[in-house]
Parts: C-alpha cells; structure tokens; sequence
C-alpha cells in the first residue's frame, strides 16, 4: 500500500508500519456498538483485562502535592549526611578509615558534634557495621577504643563468609535480624568487598548495587542512611573503579593523608542538599581515637572572600557583575555568592529590569574578616 501527500487518515492507534496502516474506518468497540456507554455490565472488560493500576503516587501538582508530603528529613550531619540518604566515604590508604568511621558512629549515638563542630541529629537506635575487611575483635577492641557505645554497636563479620547481600533470600534473613535490633544506621566496610556485581568499574553494575542497598536499608530493614566506606588508592582523593561511586550516593567524602607532612582533610565532594563541610584539617587524640578539625583555606573559601570583597566594594552590583568582577571558575563564583545570600551575609533584593542586587547586609554581625573565615 501506498501513502502520498493527500492521504488524511491517521495511521491507528498503535500501528507501526505504513503497511498495517488502513483507510477503511475502524470498527466500533463492543460497548458503544451494543448501544451500551461506559458503564454499561454487558460492555465491560473481559475480566483477564480487569487489574490493579499501576500508578502508586499522587500526580498533581506541586503546590497540592506539598501539602500531601511529610516535611524533608533534616540533615543526620550537617553539611556530611543528608536526612534518608546515603554517602560513600572514599579514604586514601593510611588515612585511618576505621578511626573515621568509629568516630561516625560515636557521634551518631550519642548526638555530639562529628570532629566536634557539624552538628548531628542523634540515632534512636542502633548503628550496624558489616565488615568485611578487618577482624570483628580488633573492630570491636578499636570501637570501645574510640568511646562507641558497643551495646548499640551491632557488628557483623563477614570477612570470612559468604556475602549475605548477593542473593534476596539471605538479604530477607538479614534484614528481619537487623530490624529486631532496631538498627537505624548502616554502616558497610569496604564497598569492594561488600559489592555484588560482575564488574566495579561498570556503571550498569554499580548503580544497581546502590539501588540493592538502597531498598535493603530502608525497605527491608527500616532503617534510615547508610554509609559505605571504599578504598581511594595512595595517590588521589577519587574511589577506584566506575564513576557511579560518585554519582549514586547523596553524599560524598573524600579522606585524605599527606604522607610527607602526616596531615589529614576532610572534605565533603557531593552533598544533597546545601552548603557542604569544606575540607577541614583532621587531628586525632591517641589517647581517645578522637577526631577533631580545623578548617584550612580551600578553593570554595577563596571564591566566597574574592565574591565578598567585591560586594563590598560595588553595592548593588548584579549577579553578571560578580561573575565578571571575580576571577576563576564562573559556576564556582555564582554558587558562592549564592552561598553567602543563603547564610545572610550579602542581601539579595530586586533591581530594575527583573534584575537582582546584591549588598552586604547590616545585620550579619561579622567583619568582613570574620565572615570569610567561616565560609
């Protein structure tokens, strides 16, 4: 069959191929053929036809659909762990991974500050580690070390055994466990070890693991985030294997170690939500396992001093003339002074033109010193 230029019929619905196309008019369906409407019994589906919907959510619109949804969880660390989130800490070699992840699940049960200045939202539960690299007694001794409360401290070793999170029966088995235990928190140390794809250095493996863990977590066991340690290598501050490490989890940090100078950073890559920790300087108490920061100088501090030197100079300059007036990177440049707008230090008000200008604010409190020290 033929189509030119001065056929009108529509192909039918579903037809894909000019062949199965028609113009012979379609047959009415049965319901309307009988002389029956919609509602008609004797027009009705075949009852194989007949099944549940597939849609589980609301679709409407966004200012209806606020009012439906629970509020957004808060942080669980500020600027470090998003609230129902997930992160991966990626640690160079040396750095003191298990030092690190001690010292998390300490001030997640207990509540105090992590390295002593992010703020926490305490767990109700219980915090479980899988670990499947370092002896459970060593683990244990180094914990209690570390002042973790060991009896909210549920510890599986799994260095020795097959890995529960490969297959879906085990994982059932697992998770029941550890929702007796009221675990709220998941820890899993290492990524590599715990990783039940074909391949780390695939995405289309990768992804899907997160999502297993995903579901696991908060699914199955009704828990709430989890933290996945992984190895970064000796060099550089980038997890081996696929970028999807990157990409997958709401939050990323990054622990390093200066092996010439023995100094350790912090710094928070990714992070759902606003304003992450800038890399920080780690120190430790040998006595106590304690970790501690101080914040060092870091391209995101050097951007916000160079936007609010600007400001202070041009009141009432635009957002184009920030970008033109402050060298580097525009994007860095924009989302520090979107930084400083949103921690009230620069006012942002409307100009002529739908334009927006920016001033430093009189109520902030701080000198300009002052307030590049805490960016």
């Amino acid at each position: 069959m033929t189509i030119n230029s001065t056929d009108t019929t529509a192909p039918a619905l579903g037809a894909t191929h000019p062949e199965d196309w028609s113009t012979e008019p379609s047959p009415e369906p049965a319901h309307l053929a009988d002389g029956g409407g919609p509602d008609a019994t004797h027009g009705s589906p075949p009852e194989e036809e007949q099944r549940e919907p597939l849609l589980k959510f609301e679709v409407t619109t966004a200012d209806k659909l606020r009012d439906l949804l629970p509020d957004p969880p808060p942080p669980r660390i500020a600027g470090v762990l998003p609230g129902r989130g997930g992160a991966v800490l990626i640690a160079q070699a040396g750095a003191g991974k298990t030092t690190m992840l001690a010292n998390l699940a300490r001030d997640l049960l207990e509540g105090t500050p992590f390295l002593g200045e992010r703020p926490v939202r305490q767990v109700g539960g219980r915090v479980a580690l899988l670990s499947y690299e370092m002896d459970a007694a060593e683990l244990i001794d180094w914990c209690d070390s570390a002042g973790v409360d060991l009896a909210r401290l549920v510890v599986l070793n799994l260095r020795d055994v097959p890995n529960p999170l490969r297959d879906v029966n085990e994982r059932v088995v697992l998770a029941k466990a550890l929702d007796l235990l009221e675990v709220e928190i998941i820890m899993v140390d290492t990524f590599a070890r715990a990783f039940t794809g074909d391949s780390q250095d695939s995405a289309s493996d990768v992804t899907p693991w997160f999502a297993m863990l995903n579901e696991f977590t908060r699914s199955m066991v009704g828990a709430k985030e989890w933290i996945v340690a992984a190895h970064a290598g000796w060099t550089d501050g980038r997890g081996r294997g696929s970028s999807a490490l990157h990409d997958a989890p709401d939050a990323v940090l990054i622990y390093k170690r200066d092996r010439d100078t023995d100094t350790r950073t912090l710094r928070v890559d990714k992070f759902r939500g606003r304003d992450p920790m800038p890399e920080v300087t780690v120190t430790m108490d040998p006595d106590t396992l304690r970790l501690s920061s101080e914040a060092t100088t870091t391209k995101s501090q050097t951007y916000a001093a160079g936007v609010l030197a600007y400001v202070t100079e041009h009141p009432g300059c635009t957002q184009r003339d920030v970008r033109a007036g402050v060298p580097g990177n525009e994007k860095s440049v924009t989302d520090a002074l979107n930084s400083l707008v949103r921690q009230g230090v620069v006012e942002r008000g409307q100009g002529p033109r739908n334009s927006w200008l920016h001033t430093i604010s009189t109520t902030s409190g701080a000198t300009g010193a002052d307030r590049c020290r805490h960016q």
